[in-house]
């Protein structure tokens, strides 16, 4: 259950925030978010365990996930399907964990090792919906680990090459001919976790990088670029009960700043016409509407047109979201009420960062943690926009995503992915293999493959190049960004060499 003392913290401090920010508690319609039915119910779903949740794998062999799919269903009517996303299925976690549920777990652990299914919660699904990669496109995934998004968005990506092309002539699926650079800051969390999750898929055209998100070297270079930022994490409580215990409206003070740098990276990363989703699983507007409109605004200045897509085109028939909000307050410094203990007494900021006194500023409020004044409201209806997932409305946990599109003229590739995979060659990330390579010889008679080129090259899109280990099949669009990754390595800090590999700070996954 939830400590009693920090549900009534939390309901003080969202009654107010949900609710817009400027009303008194209790004052709105109950069935309005802030109101006391309405957190009632939030809080209840809270208090109940998350549901287990298992995603298909589109990508694989027709056959594989028709029995796949048969043998979920056998489990009915325990195991269903999410209403409003046919490929995933959600079970109680009462029924999941019990003695009858001891089958269907063991069978889901079986898939999710097999790579036929994988297991994520249901609201982080919505990034890569919302993304919707093509397979040329050129893709980041900045906060990748644990990598339940970057697998979807690669499963996504194999399953429109496929559908695109079919089989090539002399047989063999097609593959993605754009890039999917998936990286983050835990070199242990990424060769952990995140190639683990990939390790089952297909990857030639994926790059792993462990790199800080708000320093990645690229401009205009990603069709599409998802910013799943470091969050408090609150929208996750139904996962992680222990969040009750060190629950604060201050944490989303101390991440604002690096969630704003990691969303304008992301969105100076967008090529023209290109889409970013900005993601986190909090509830607070400190870390989500604030976040999206400061970055707006820094783009207006900069003269760069952004703008917040209108999500309902492309969102699942059936999902329930809430709009995003457009004013919210600010929480003022937090008073410890006992001493080394989470416990304080909660407090607002003015209306006007002009007007908050130079102790609240010490203690980390920022001018972009305040709501749009009435001279941006163009920018601040954009906000609306927004999507919002609580728990109540569509059953998982809590969730934010923007979708902001860049609304320059499309373009082409930029010239540093253009001139990539010469850059690579010269840095020399991956050795290649020539065509009359051993090794290459003896794979190609293995898999009964000819190169069509000198280079060794068997196809316009893939090389075959060698680490030292093993042979590692790499598509073009991702050896330019390996080219690109080495060019500035000069410029990239040592720590995001951990990662190891040729190319600094990145490690092409076999």
């Amino acid at each position: 259950g939830c400590p009693g003392s920090r549900v009534e913290e939390f309901r003080a401090y969202y009654a107010v925030q949900l609710s817009g920010g400027g009303q008194v508690p209790g004052a709105c319609s109950e069935a309005e978010p802030g109101s006391p039915a309405w957190m009632d119910a939030l809080v209840a779903h809270l208090d109940q365990p998350l549901p287990m949740t298992l995603r298909l794998a589109r990508s694989k062999p027709a056959v594989l996930q028709d029995f796949t799919r048969r043998k979920l269903e056998s489990f009915s009517p325990e195991l269903s399907p999410v209403p409003w996303l046919p490929d995933a299925y959600e079970c109680s976690d009462a029924h999941y964990h019990s003695a009858e549920g001891q089958e269907l777990q063991a069978w889901c652990r079986a898939a999710h090792r097999a790579g036929l299914a994988s297991f994520q919660e249901i609201s982080s699904m919505l990034p890569p919906i919302l993304l919707a990669p093509e397979a040329h496109h050129r893709v980041a995934d900045f906060c990748a680990a644990p990598g339940s998004k970057t697998s979807q968005l690669q499963d996504r990506m194999l399953t429109q090459a496929a559908s695109a092309g079919g089989l090539r002539e002399g047989g063999g699926c097609r593959l993605p001919t754009g890039a999917l650079l998936a990286n983050d800051l835990d070199a242990s969390r990424a060769r952990l976790y995140l190639a683990g999750r990939l390790r089952h898929l297909p990857a030639p055209n994926v790059v792993i990088t462990t790199l800080p998100a708000q320093k990645l070297p690229f401009s205009n270079d990603f069709d599409r670029v998802l910013t799943d930022v470091p969050c408090s994490g609150d929208g996750t409580l139904r996962k992680e009960p222990t969040i009750w215990e060190r629950w604060s409206p201050h944490d989303a003070i101390s991440l604002h700043r690096s969630q704003l740098r990691i969303l304008r990276r992301g969105l100076s990363s967008l090529a023209p016409g290109g889409l970013l989703v900005y993601s986190t699983c909090s509830f607070n507007p400190l870390e989500n509407e604030a976040v999206v409109f400061a970055a707006l605004l820094s783009s207006e200045y900069e003269g760069v047109p952004m703008e917040v897509v209108e999500p309902a085109a492309v969102l699942p028939s059936g999902l329930r979201v809430s709009p995003g909000l457009t004013s919210w307050r600010v929480p003022a410094v937090l008073a410890r009420t006992r001493k080394n203990q989470l416990a304080w007494d909660l407090e607002w900021c003015e209306p006007a960062f002009e007007s908050c006194p130079e102790a609240v500023l010490k203690a980390g409020v920022r001018a972009t943690m305040f709501p749009p004044k009435p001279e941006h409201h163009a920018l601040a209806t954009q906000l609306r926009r927004c999507i919002r997932l609580y728990p109540h409305m569509m059953g998982g946990g809590g969730f934010f995503c923007a979708m902001i599109r860049h609304r320059g003229a499309c373009s082409a590739p930029s010239r540093a992915l253009r001139q990539g995979a010469a850059e690579s060659r010269e840095a020399n990330p991956l050795p290649m293999l020539s065509v009359s390579s051993p090794e290459l010889a003896e794979l190609g008679d293995f898999y009964g493959l000819t190169p069509v080129q000198e280079d060794g090259t068997w196809d316009t899109d893939m090389h075959i190049c060698f680490d030292g280990r093993r042979l590692v099949l790499v598509c073009k669009a991702a050896l330019g960004v390996l080219g690109h990754l080495a060019s500035e390595g000069k410029h990239l800090p040592r720590r995001s060499r951990a990662a190891g590999g040729s190319a600094p700070g990145a490690a092409p996954l076999p």
